[in-house]
């Protein structure tokens, strides 16, 4: 007997894509300039302002180039959404110590994130996404061990180094601590993107984003 099981209104697609031989030069990381410390995690975001962009450095034109064509990927043949562009509206290099850690979180004023793993092996954590609370759960919560596709809380994707982990912006994502004695480097970065106002459906308002020269 065959019996179909859907997983109805996901929470957001999360996609995991590989940079081939990916390798970068120690050098760059280290002309990096860093800013605050959080948790024992240096980042280079020093206001956390939508403006700052380690793309603009022309050192990580090829990550950025590897990012750009995954989003195309994820954009038409996953999400299936139409774009008419897209662009960093920033992006960030965060250098993670041994006993650092990432609180849950969200990325705000943003429509899809990324995070790019430069120096990264399974002995350090994995990107967690946590489901978020939603008023319409039983109100008896069954304690029954539920964790698959259909009925986790939570789910973590293990990374490489060239590993790109793309998610729409509004999801909950962290990372337990770095147990590891190795530095974890990452880049992330958010994307604001405009639709194709042709597309729209009958009655939709079109939101146009503004891109300042990137």
């Amino acid at each position: 007997m065959y019996t179909n099981h859907t997983p109805l209104f996901p929470q957001g697609v999360v996609s995991q894509y590989h940079y081939d031989n990916f390798s970068i030069d120690e050098s760059i990381l280290e002309s990096v300039e860093v800013g605050k410390n959080i948790n024992n995690i240096l980042t280079s975001q020093r206001e956390s302002k939508a403006n700052e962009n380690i793309f603009d450095n022309p050192n990580f034109n090829n990550i950025q180039q590897f990012c750009r064509r995954s989003l195309e990927h994820y954009f038409s043949e996953i999400e299936k959404i139409s774009v008419e562009e897209f662009w960093f509206s920033a992006s960030w290099v965060n250098f993670c110590f041994p006993e650092g850690f990432q609180e849950f979180h969200n990325h705000a004023n943003s429509i899809y994130s990324g995070c790019f793993y430069i120096d990264a092996d399974s002995t350090q954590p994995g990107l967690t996404f946590k489901r978020e609370n939603r008023n319409h759960d039983p109100y008896f919560k069954l304690y029954d061990k539920r964790d698959n596709i259909f009925h986790a809380d939570e789910a973590t994707l293990q990374v490489k180094s060239g590993d790109l982990i793309l998610f729409p912006s509004y999801m909950v994502h962290g990372h337990d601590k770095n147990t590891s004695q190795k530095t974890r480097i990452s880049l992330a970065f958010n994307v604001l993107l405009n639709q194709p106002e042709d597309k729209a459906p009958p009655g939709w308002y079109h939101v146009r984003f503004k891109n300042n020269g990137n």
